[in-house]
């Protein structure tokens, strides 16, 4: 009996460690497959930044043409040439031409501005031909500032934008009965927005004079000059792909990455 107590107890034993041994590969197997360790992985981000410059141009052609966008090429500087058919009259005699100008730009918005230079400095129609008069003919500027157009006077020259700033809705080549102003030696704004995107506008700028015996037989002459002036783009600093605007205006980003 003592031997047979022996075993059991043996017996016990080893049926013991084998639910221990069972029990073990069964966390074993779920382990493997049943809750399997993930993968070991990387990853790596990164930024796409796209810098578009800015860009603005100016199409122009005398009326009645329309410019289109080749025009900024092949057009940069052309001549509009009043002809008083009678400048002896003594009442005077009127004259008036157009050029169209559209403004093509990705800005969020500009201005506008027009000047005149003659060849004495100053924005009167300069005499071109060779004189001893002394000093040489001119035909003055109109005196009418930009806030109050009128009708030309004698001897005067004058510029208009339809439906600008205090000028007429509409205008006519001819209509003497419109009105014009003084266009400065420094840049005027003729037209602003800060809208955007921006639709292509064009610009009807009317040039006229009445003349009468009183100015000299001869060729005169001023250069206009139209300039547009973009909105800047505000600054941006981003830090993850340390770029940088330069094209933009305050405030803007640290003149150095911040730390």
């Amino acid at each position: 009996m003592k031997k047979l107590r022996d075993r059991s107890l043996s017996f016990r034993f080893i049926f013991v460690a084998n639910l221990v041994l069972f029990s073990s590969l069964t966390i074993l197997s779920e382990s493997l497959f049943l809750n399997p360790t993930p993968t070991q992985a990387a990853s790596a981000t990164t930024d796409v930044a796209l810098t578009l410059s800015s860009a603005i141009s100016l199409a122009k052609s005398n009326c009645p043409n329309t410019p289109n966008p080749d025009d900024t090429a092949t057009n940069n500087h052309n001549t509009l040439t009043l002809t008083p058919t009678n400048p002896t009259n003594v009442n005077g005699s009127f004259k008036s031409d157009c050029q169209n100008l559209k403004v093509y730009a990705n800005t969020p918005g500009y201005t506008l501005t027009a000047k005149a230079t003659s060849d004495d400095a100053t924005n009167n129609l300069t005499y071109q031909d060779p004189t001893s008069v002394v000093p040489a003919p001119i035909i003055p500027t109109t005196s009418h500032a930009l806030s109050n157009p009128q009708a030309l006077t004698n001897n005067t020259w004058g510029f208009a934008v339809e439906n600008q700033l205090d000028f007429d809705n509409s205008y006519t080549i001819d209509n003497s009965s419109n009105t014009y102003a003084e266009l400065p030696t420094t840049d005027a704004t003729i037209y602003h927005t800060e809208e955007f995107p921006l639709p292509v506008t064009n610009f009807k700028f009317y040039y006229a004079t009445r003349v009468n015996s009183a100015t000299a037989a001869g060729h005169y002459a001023t250069t206009i000059t139209y300039t547009v002036i973009g909105e800047m783009v505000p600054c941006q600093w981003d830090s993850s792909i340390s770029f940088e605007d330069v094209n933009c205006v305050e405030p803007g980003p640290p003149s150095t990455p911040p730390p």
